[in-house]
């Protein structure tokens, strides 16, 4: 990204930001992935970095991948498949890396700060923000996690369905 680009994009969260506190997602990257450079949004294939994206998508106003190679990761940002893991030994010092570069993306604005990950990310993540985000799949196995993001999808799919049919 160009300083000019990251400057609009930062003049865009210090507009939102202005009216209220400015919803980020951080999606926990997956196993599964392409066999070739893509963007970050589609290289990650497993059903569970899906419905995330999806419903971090549909509830924030930004979205970011988190990597354990490669950190804090734009969705429209081109990736080579890699296999890499976050050891705990390496959770604090990557979660401050990550922070770091929340901050230089966005800036300091009012946020809030939904965490769609595994315990592995979720955990050093909500320790460097000092608890101040949302960790919903927190302490979920990866079946109730895909569970729960599909009830929040029919939820939002009723919600959206009944504005229709009852219009102001």
């Amino acid at each position: 990204m160009t300083p000019r680009e990251l400057e609009g994009r930062r003049a865009h969260f210090a507009r939102v930001a202005s009216r209220r506190p400015l919803a980020v997602s951080l999606v926990g990257c997956g196993k599964a992935k392409r066999a070739h450079a893509c963007k970050a949004e589609a290289l990650y294939t497993g059903s569970l970095f899906t419905a995330s994206l999806s419903h971090a998508r549909a509830t924030s106003d930004v979205v970011f991948v988190v990597s354990a190679l490669h950190g804090l990761v734009e969705l429209d940002e081109v990736l080579e498949p890699y296999d890499a893991k976050l050891e705990p030994a390496q959770g604090y010092e990557w979660a401050q890396r990550v922070l770091a570069s929340l901050n230089r993306t966005i800036g300091h604005w009012p946020r809030q700060i939904t965490i769609l990950a595994g315990a592995t990310y979720a955990q050093p993540l909500r320790l460097v923000m000092l608890g101040k985000c949302l960790s919903p799949l927190d302490g979920l196995t990866l079946g109730a996690r895909l569970r729960w993001l599909t009830l929040r999808r029919a939820e939002r799919i009723r919600a959206a369905d009944f504005a229709r049919s009852n219009p102001q």
